[in-house]
């Protein structure tokens, strides 16, 4: 049945049912339409046709009502949404929440207010997180009847939504819940006391003392967070009193927050206690991070009145912290150097001595050089503090002669090797210094052998190349081994012609010639480089004197064919003038026999040239090579050979590579 609908002004409403296919249909702005059609109708019709809708269950057509709805900012809209609140299913009343705090209707807060009574659980809750977020201090003392008879989770709910309010008014209840059983419930009462400490009522302070001795770690960092937003000078001793005593090393770090906005003489000497004392790691760095934040005036005035204190633990932690920000300053590096001098034992020198480092001043070099043969400690430490010097760039540190010092312990010469390392700068390097290195990659200790080539390789120096290969054929470390191949082949990479001088250095050394042979196939040579060396690789003496190398240069012969770095071609061309050419052919041939799916790709005038020779095993061979063509330019040469009775004694052989060339094709 049809109602007879008019709109205001007497004018005919659309249908019910055409208003519904537009409700359903898939156009935005016709659903739009439909809904302000129903929504704005005083007719007795449209209103029972969106109370059908409130009570449905079909929640589809709610959501969009309620989309609708979160556009329409005035009363009437707010009081749909709040009807559809309380439903039944979860995912309509998310949306209806969704589209509440969408409108913007500026009353809608108040419409809110009853439903803090609501029977329905999700609203009930709803309507108290937004009225306690809005401010509507109205609704604290409804809130607080409701937590005598509230179970846990409503009360949880009511204190969190009280810390918004944060109205004194409510401390007088909420006092015993500091002291409920459940940590939770105390937590948040906490919090609540917090928000009306930082609104300027400070008589609760007295309330979040009493909370610093509550066994949770939880509730007493909090209480820390309120006082950090509220700083006041009386609160350190507390403070002080927490960072040492607390069983939380978490809690005793949130302390040091607060204390580190004052930094007086007693805060600074305290962090320095800490940074001393403190086993746990965390609490290091944040007093660490806390003291180094300061203002530089105010830390330097600090440190200077601990200087003076009686602990000499603190006293050194002060010294070294001071270097950092004196580097330059006259009178501190004099004061240092008295008290150094006047240190009678090696645990009063050592702070002094890393002072020296920190301070990074070069007329701390003699000094310091007279303790390198002190106490092992003694000594580790001054070379650490020699290199900090040496780093630092004023002045460079006398590497060669702690290198040369046989008494010098090993340990400190890799220090000096690795600040070798890490400057890198080729200046450094001297005649003398390269000597120095060099000699010392023949020593028993692995550590300053790696060290002694990462130097030398950074010198940039081309006669470092031979003595590098020595030590690759001896060295047994893989890390070594590794970096030096690496070394080696970037070197011959950026000048190859130094590869003919060690492949002729070491012809008699096997090892070394396959070694040099793999760097050269690991490099980045190109094919005219690779050229450019072959003459030399397979001339006189290293072939006629030593023919076992031959399948070597063989198989990086045809290792840079296969990858595609020269042609056959080229390779061919320079062997022509190779002596021994007849005997390396058949070794290439036999390569590529191993390897069937290479193609060979040869032209009629290289086939010509290396069959017009005297030597049958260079025949033999290239008429083999033919056998592995690809191309069509090999097929006359081998019909001429096998109709030729001249060349009767390479019919079978030529038969053969046609036939294999003819299977190919």
């Amino acid at each position: 049945m049809e109602y007879d609908c008019r709109l205001v002004g007497g004018l005919p409403m659309i249908s019910l049912e055409h208003i519904r296919q537009q409700i359903e249909g898939s156009s935005e702005d016709a659903r739009y339409t439909a809904w302000m059609e129903l929504y704005t109708s005083e007719d007795v019709g449209a209103n029972a046709e969106l109370q059908r809708i409130i009570t449905s269950s079909d929640p589809i057509l709610k959501i969009l009502f309620l989309r609708f709805l979160s556009h329409v900012d005035e009363e009437k809209s707010v009081r749909y949404i709040l009807k559809i609140l309380e439903d039944e299913n979860p995912v309509v009343c998310e949306s209806a929440r969704k589209s509440f705090d969408k409108n913007q209707y500026p009353s809608k807060l108040k419409m809110l207010f009853p439903f803090v009574h609501s029977s329905h659980v999700g609203c009930r809750y709803f309507a108290i997180e937004r009225l306690t977020q809005g401010g509507m201090l109205e609704v604290i003392d409804v809130l607080l009847q409701m937590m005598e008879k509230a179970d846990e989770v409503l009360l949880l709910k009511i204190l969190t939504g009280l810390r918004f309010l944060a109205d004194k008014r409510m401390l007088p209840t909420l006092h015993r819940y500091l002291h409920d059983n459940r940590e939770e419930v105390r937590f948040k009462t906490v919090l609540i006391y917090g928000a009306v400490f930082e609104s300027g009522y400070f008589p609760c302070r007295k309330n979040l003392l009493e909370a610093l001795k509550d066994p949770s770690r939880k509730i007493r960092r909090a209480v820390l967070w309120t006082f950090c937003r509220s700083p006041s000078k009386k609160d350190l001793e507390l403070l002080f009193r927490i960072s040492m005593e607390d069983p939380d090393p978490l809690v005793r770090q949130e302390s040091l927050h607060e204390m580190g906005l004052f930094p007086t003489t007693q805060v600074i000497g305290h962090l320095l206690q800490i940074l001393v004392y403190a086993k746990e790691r965390i609490l290091v760095l944040k007093a660490e991070g806390i003291l180094l934040s300061m203002p530089q005036s105010l830390l330097l005035h600090g440190l200077k009145k601990v200087l003076k204190h009686e602990d000499q633990t603190l006293k050194n932690k002060a010294m070294l912290i001071f270097a950092e920000f004196e580097k330059n300053s006259k009178d501190y590096f004099d004061f240092i150097v008295g008290g150094f001098e006047k240190a009678t034992d090696d645990k009063q020198r050592l702070p002094y001595i890393e002072a020296l480092g920190a301070l990074e001043d070069p007329r701390a070099v003699s000094i310091l050089e007279k303790y390198l043969h002190a106490s092992y400690l003694i000594a580790y430490a001054t070379m650490n503090a020699l290199v900090k010097i040496g780093s630092a760039g004023r002045k460079g540190i006398s590497v060669v002669k702690y290198l040369e010092d046989e008494k010098l312990n090993p340990l400190l010469k890799q220090m000096v090797l690795k600040y070798l390392t890490k400057r890198g700068n080729p200046e450094m390097f001297t005649d003398n210094l390269v000597r120095h290195l060099i000699s010392c990659l023949k020593s028993d200790n692995t550590n300053i052998r790696y060290l002694s080539a990462q130097s030398l390789v950074l010198s940039g120096r081309e006669n470092i190349l031979d003595p590098l290969f020595e030590m690759v054929l001896r060295e047994t470390d893989p890390t070594s081994v590794k970096f030096l191949e690496e070394s080696i082949l970037k070197l011959l990479s950026k000048t190859p012609s130094l590869f003919i001088t060690l492949i002729r250095q070491y012809d008699k050394n096997r090892r070394a010639v396959v070694l040099l042979f793999e760097l050269m196939k690991r490099g980045n040579l190109s094919g005219g480089q690779v050229l450019s060396l072959l003459p030399s690789i397979f001339g006189a003496p290293l072939f006629l004197l030593r023919s076992s190398y031959k399948a070597v240069c063989v198989d990086f012969l045809f290792f840079i064919i296969f990858h595609r770095r020269l042609t056959l071609e080229s390779v061919l061309e320079k062997l022509e003038g190779v002596p021994e050419k007849e005997y390396l052919l058949p070794l290439l041939v036999q390569k590529y026999k191993e390897h069937p799916s290479f193609a060979v790709l040869l032209s009629a005038t290289t086939i010509e040239k290396w069959l017009q020779t005297e030597s049958r095993l260079q025949k033999e061979a290239m008429i083999d090579l033919m056998g592995q063509s690809r191309g069509r330019s090999p097929i006359p040469f081998l019909v001429t050979l096998m109709c030729s009775e001249k060349f009767a004694a390479y019919h079978e052989r030529a038969a053969g590579a046609l036939h294999q060339i003819l299977e190919a094709s």
